[in-house]
């Protein structure tokens, strides 16, 4: 973890001073990388600690939430994607968004017409009313915070079931 944590801190010191590093709060490895020697202006998103970017009234499974920034509301993202890990993202890209002249607003805007990566979270059909996904989720973490944000969608915890098939060529 030591090499990889140098080596992406030399990467780091390749931002431009006019640059702006958008950075996730909530990443241990991350903190400790830019302890090593940062000179880029940054800003931060997250739940923990003091972020500048923050989601808050979250609801529907991270389906709409409000983007706060330094403490004051400036956006509200209704979108049909799910999880955590895509509210980091949606904060992630209006924070990046921000920093190039684009309004919060205006971007959460954008993002509700963002309708997601084939094969995370595609609705396949519904049957019998039952609805159908599809998703190609990569690593464990991926899978966690897109199954709680089923569950929070659903308002029923348990009353889902997850499958996991191959697909063959």
């Amino acid at each position: 973890m030591a090499s990889i944590r140098r080596q992406f801190n030399q990467l780091l010191r390749t931002v431009p001073a006019a640059g702006r590093l958008i950075v996730n709060g909530d990443d241990a490895e991350l903190a400790a990388t830019l302890e090593m020697g940062c000179w880029t202006p940054r800003e931060t998103f997250g739940a923990a600690g003091e972020p500048d970017w923050r989601a808050v009234d979250v609801a529907g499974g991270c389906a709409s939430f409000d983007v706060q920034c330094r403490g004051k509301r400036v956006a509200r993202v209704s979108w049909s994607l799910l999880g955590s890990h895509n509210v980091s993202n949606a904060l992630a890209a209006i924070a990046a968004a921000a920093h190039v002249g684009v309004e919060p607003s205006r971007a959460a805007l954008a993002l509700a017409e963002f309708r997601g990566v084939k094969r995370r979270m595609e609705v396949r059909g519904v049957v019998g009313g039952v609805t159908v996904y599809d998703d190609f989720a990569h690593h464990p973490t991926a899978i966690e915070t897109t199954l709680s944000g089923l569950r929070a969608r659903s308002g029923r915890p348990g009353s889902w079931r997850w499958s996991s098939r191959a697909r063959t060529r």
